[in-house]
């Protein structure tokens, strides 16, 4: 279900079957019409977490959950005007059966563009997207990719994964200029598309590299808690460029966001403090920004672009860069209806905060917040 509110304006720029089926749906809604929403209640929250005001400011864009399930608005991406999501349905054994969405902002509509099942899975799917190419991690030991063609997305041929690249549990995967990475069972992968084959190119040990990876352009950044490696491709060959280390002995990077000249990291210090952490790749990766966050919410979800950065948590915020500095833009408000702290975070043209139901069933839905940067 897709609710548009009528202040998305033309400025905007850029199920529980196993199986696979590939039925395209082209589902537009008129910015124009004022479609009615009631606020679902919101249950209890037996963390003491703040209670959500119905009343507070909405997105410009609302995607809601396909049904009633406490996982829609925990794995998406966003590229430019796209956005690919997962809707769950609970099936048997603990598994689930995904319904990946893909749909697209263009002028004054929003368009959902296909709608294919990917069967029955029992851990948490990986997905990224990249202008218009879209790589799917939902078997252990194989990669499934999808292009734009027009309006539809159509399947691609698949990657069978190295084994020390598979994976049978919760992973992500993220996607570049002809660059993927995945996390495996002993090393962070990195492959390279060549003459359109996508080959294994680098290997990263995580028991070095023990927290994460991030893929920006043809650069791949790895980190551990203390420190961090930047790795660029050229003409086929991975080297390294920079180094970052922890502000300080206290400090550990918790996670990692990656654009083609941003790196930030997710930071515990003393005292439990939360730090985004911005080091500047046009500059020798030197330190361009603390910006200190509200409560210990390290693992809520943040993402960066050339200009904009923006992270979930007790409160939502997000900054502009303005040619000199990072300032703090205006709040994010209305992305947090059912609770959580810890949501997803991806930015295209549009702002896109995750918003996950709070128990799988009988609660209100799930949904993904578009936010306007402009």
């Amino acid at each position: 279900m897709w609710i548009v509110r009528p202040a998305l304006v033309v400025a905007l720029i850029g199920v529980g079957a196993c199986g696979r089926s590939d039925t395209p749906a082209a589902t537009t809604t008129d910015v124009h019409a004022t479609p009615s929403i009631t606020d679902a209640p919101v249950p209890p929250d037996a963390s003491g977490a703040p209670p959500v005001d119905a009343a507070a400011p909405s997105a410009d864009i609302e995607i809601e959950s396909l049904s009633e399930d406490g996982f829609f608005g925990h794995v998406f991406t966003a590229d430019g005007a796209a956005i690919a999501m997962l809707d769950w349905k609970p099936c048997v054994l603990c598994q689930h059966a995904d319904i990946l969405r893909i749909a697209r902002v263009t002028q004054d509509k929003l368009v959902e563009e296909e709608q294919l099942n990917l069967g029955t899975h029992a851990g948490i799917p990986g997905l990224a997207i990249h202008r218009d190419l879209l790589v799917v991690h939902a078997e252990a030991n194989q990669l499934s990719f999808y292009a734009r063609d027009g309006v539809h997305w159509r399947e691609r041929p698949a990657v069978t994964l190295a084994a020390r690249c598979s994976y049978s549990d919760d992973l992500r995967v993220w996607l570049g200029d002809r660059v993927l990475a995945i996390g495996g069972v002993h090393d962070w992968c990195v492959y390279e598309q060549r003459a359109g084959r996508w080959e294994l190119a680098k290997t990263l040990s995580r028991d070095t590299w023990s927290s994460g990876i991030a893929i920006a352009g043809d650069r791949a950044v790895v980190h551990n808690w203390r420190r961090a490696e930047v790795y660029a491709q050229r003409a086929g060959v991975w080297t390294r460029t920079a180094r970052v280390e922890s502000p300080d002995e206290n400090t550990s990077f918790w996670n990692v966001a990656a654009s083609e000249r941003w790196i930030v990291f997710r930071a515990i210090g003393s005292g439990n403090v939360t730090t985004l952490y911005v080091y500047d790749l046009a500059h020798d990766a030197k330190l361009a920004a603390s910006l200190e966050l509200a409560g210990d919410d390290a693992d809520a979800g943040f993402a960066v672009d050339a200009t904009t950065l923006a992270a979930a948590g007790v409160q939502d915020r997000r900054w502009r860069f303005d040619g000199t500095t990072w300032s703090e833009d205006r709040p994010i408000e209305g992305a947090n209806r059912n609770g959580f702290y810890s949501r997803t975070v991806a930015i295209g043209d549009l702002i896109w905060i995750g918003d996950t139901a709070r128990t799988i069933t009988n609660a209100p839905p799930g949904f993904i917040h578009g936010f306007r940067i402009d």
